[in-house]
């Protein structure tokens, strides 16, 4: 078994000891980076398999979740300064936690205005054709 701070020391934690739940969502979230990652993954125990959303990862898995969660798994990774952007509740950001940003951000992708949603690519630094691609499976969903 490995020491204690593994965890923190593989995913770059702040803590050496453990990381925050905040730290392993946005790390998720942003590039599915824990997943593809485990900190322990043996081809023997299908428990955390290498996988790229946590949808049927573990033995538990969520069984309500039927579409993947992470923003990776439909368009470019984003860094960890670009996820906590996305997530923010702050306006200046365009983070979406936002209520008021999300339903313009959902505006903007049903009615096809791309002038929004350049915006929405600059200030959160992502590039148009990571947010483009975004866009296009929001579109396929609804």
């Amino acid at each position: 078994m490995q020491e204690c701070g593994a965890i923190s020391t593989k995913y770059a934690c702040s803590n050496a000891a453990n990381c925050t739940n905040n730290e392993l969502a946005v790390l998720q979230w942003g590039s599915s980076g824990v997943t593809l990652n485990p900190l322990y993954s043996l081809p023997s125990d299908p428990y955390t398999p290498v996988a790229n959303t946590v949808i049927n990862w573990g033995s538990y898995g969520f069984a309500d979740l039927t579409v993947a969660p992470e923003y990776s798994v439909y368009g470019s990774t984003l860094n960890t300064t670009q996820t906590k952007r996305v997530v923010s509740n702050f306006t200046e950001y365009y983070g979406l936690n936002s209520t008021y940003n999300a339903a313009r951000l959902m505006q903007a992708v049903f009615n096809k205005n791309d002038t929004v949603l350049q915006i929405f690519g600059i200030a959160l630094e992502q590039n148009t054709s990571g947010l483009q691609t975004v866009v296009q499976t929001l579109r396929a969903l609804a």
